[in-house]
């Protein structure tokens, strides 16, 4: 069989399961399991377009862009939100990163998402906004990052910077490009790109 085409029958078949889910009722069915992350019916049903996407479907696509990159991980949704706006438990575990080219951390502030890369050996963070925000909240993403930094006694904590990247600019209430574009599931390429997520695991 030819390699292309055996890559765009096994994509077809991924679309066909996933419309199969999106038209059955959400009973909290488990269907896949992509990077150790659990992806119910209900997780599958946020990939339709205008819906907004949930955290489980955002950790597994993150996390299978570091799948076999020994140099890049990708902390969960939740852990990159808790941090960056100051909502760590003072108890928490330092998280292993220091030693990875790059870390990616999907946040949410409550409203939106952001996207910050973290350049460890440069200590910087590199933000994708898809919104015009403001610099007192970006000051106080970096300020958030260091005080967590602070807290696990990680050395030279001060000495991160942030710098804002170009971004596409978000057009509607659902669509947050610097993450949806970073994924690939932006509305009207959720389907398509949802083999990426899941196509493994049918």
């Amino acid at each position: 069989m030819d390699a292309n085409k055996g890559g765009n029958d096994r994509g077809s078949y991924t679309l066909q399961k996933l419309h199969a889910v999106w038209d059955k009722p959400a009973m909290g069915r488990l269907e896949a399991i992509v990077s150790n992350i659990k992806l119910y019916d209900t997780s599958l049903q946020s990939l339709k377009p205008t819906e907004l996407i949930v955290d489980e479907i955002i950790d597994a696509y993150f996390g299978k862009l570091c799948f076999d990159r020994t140099n890049c991980i990708a902390f969960s949704a939740t852990v990159s939100s808790a941090i960056f706006m100051g909502n760590y438990r003072s108890s928490v575990f330092r998280v292993p990163f220091e030693d990875k080219e790059t870390v990616l951390c999907p946040t949410n502030t409550g409203i939106h998402w952001l996207l910050l890369v973290l350049k460890p050996t440069s200590k910087k963070i590199l933000l994708y906004d898809s919104m015009v925000g403001s610099l007192p909240t970006y000051t106080n993403l970096l300020l958030n990052w260091r005080a967590f930094l602070q807290a696990v006694k990680y050395p030279d904590y001060n000495l991160w910077e942030l710098t804002v990247q170009s971004s596409p600019k978000q057009i509607d209430s659902y669509n947050c490009d610097s993450v949806d574009e970073f994924c690939g599931t932006c509305s009207e390429k959720r389907s398509e790109n949802a083999m990426i997520i899941c196509g493994e695991c049918w």
